[in-house]
């Protein structure tokens, strides 16, 4: 229920919001929500699964466990996502600029 109240308070204030958006950014604007939060809901239940089945084990984990490995693939996704896109130079100029 609050995920669906944020989908829909996203969506009316960006579709609301007086910009001259095309269709198509729009659509895919809309897209990339659903898919996100498609990408939640997954990675709640295969943790919820992971949790009961290392608990069998006697294993604990702890949440920076799940943090950490979301977070990699999240960094996994993005440089994969930044080399389709061409822009992994630009990042890579970006921080050698600035370090």
């Amino acid at each position: 229920a609050q995920v669906a109240a944020i989908v829909i308070g996203t969506s009316v204030v960006s579709l609301g919001s007086g910009k001259k958006d095309t269709p198509e950014s729009t659509y895919l604007g809309m897209f990339m929500l659903a898919g996100s939060l498609a990408c939640d809901g997954l990675t709640g239940g295969v943790q919820k699964r992971l949790k009961a089945k290392t608990a069998e084990k006697n294993i604990k984990l702890k949440a920076y466990d799940f943090m950490f490995w979301t977070n990699l693939y999240m960094l996994l996704v993005a440089i994969v996502a930044a080399f389709m896109n061409s822009e992994i130079s630009a990042a890579i100029e970006f921080c050698n600029k600035d370090s």
